[in-house]
């Protein structure tokens, strides 16, 4: 089963069945459903049963698919829905019983005309940057390898892409890699109350202000859902992204580089687990607290132009 790619859309709905057998969250009952799905020991060890409900079956589910068959020539993934069958009424048996067999399906070869959106993509994250000559030097370059590795590193790595990373970008190279159609886009750079600093085509300092990118992502609004704007003076600027209907953060004052890389790292290292922007973002939150406790009050998350308080 490995040979074919378990989508994130049938991944999240095998996810939500498991999630709602009746006293799931209980260990002895998950530890009861996987001895009843036979599933072997080292398989099994590789699971933590101290974790939340919907943490613990999304690594049981990526862990499985990844295992392959089982000792007696059962996907490991189908031995679990299999063995979930038998605790659930008949409503929820059919359910089962279609996640069974698209699982089993045979992998199919898309036809050449088959349109593109017609196949589900892996979220899309776009990583954009500046250090134009006229202002002091930050490690973007260090950042996007340490989220690239932390996202690398996550139980749902195949969920996510990485576009083409944009450093020195430009405006004109700003519209053309949201052209693509991001779900996350993440800004590392410098910034100031008027705006967020890209580079001009000298590698000048170049201010987008936050009507701008208003403009920018008002037609992402559905597409886009987490924006990270890892820059001084930001948060106005994720107040006014956000009324687009997507989650934005940003800082309120100025940040140093390394607090503003460490709470990247935390946020992928969430976002890598699976877990939602706002769940991420107290991941994020965990780790800044931790290494760099001074900028603690510096961040803010904003969705539908309101702060949230998490």
């Amino acid at each position: 089963m490995k040979n074919k790619q378990l989508s994130y859309l049938l991944r999240k709905r095998i996810v939500d069945f498991l999630v709602s057998l009746p006293g799931i969250n209980d260990t002895e009952k998950q530890q009861a459903l996987l001895q009843r799905a036979g599933l072997d020991r080292n398989l099994v060890s590789q699971l933590r049963f101290n974790a939340a409900s919907g943490q613990f079956f999304q690594l049981l589910v990526s862990t499985a698919w990844q295992y392959g068959r089982l000792e007696d020539g059962r996907e490991a993934l189908v031995a679990v829905l299999q063995a979930a069958k038998d605790s659930v009424g008949l409503d929820k048996q059919v359910d089962c019983e279609r996640l069974i067999r698209e699982l089993s399906a045979p992998v199919q070869q898309p036809q050449q005309d088959q349109p593109q959106q017609n196949r589900h993509d892996p979220k899309k994250i776009l990583f954009l940057s500046a250090n134009p000559t006229d202002q002091s030097r930050l490690q973007t370059d260090k950042e996007y390898r340490m989220i690239k590795a932390e996202m690398e590193r996550g139980q749902t790595r195949d969920v996510f892409t990485f576009l083409p990373p944009q450093f020195a970008v430009t405006i004109t190279e700003l519209l053309r890699a949201m052209n693509d159609k991001p779900q996350i886009v993440h800004f590392s750079g410098h910034g100031e109350t008027e705006g967020i600093v890209i580079a001009a085509d000298s590698n000048a300092t170049q201010r987008v202000p936050a009507r701008a990118l208003k403009r920018l992502f008002a037609p992402l609004k559905g597409i886009t859902e987490l924006v990270l704007l890892n820059s001084c003076y930001s948060a106005e600027q994720a107040k006014m992204i956000s009324a687009c209907g997507m989650c934005v953060i940003g800082m309120n004052v100025a940040v140093d580089d390394e607090a503003a890389i460490s709470f990247a790292k935390g946020l992928y290292n969430g976002l890598g687990a699976g877990k939602t922007p706002e769940a991420a973002y107290n991941d994020a939150m965990i780790v800044l607290e931790t290494e760099h406790p001074h900028a603690a009050d510096v961040v803010e998350v904003w969705k539908n132009g309101e702060q949230l308080e998490l």
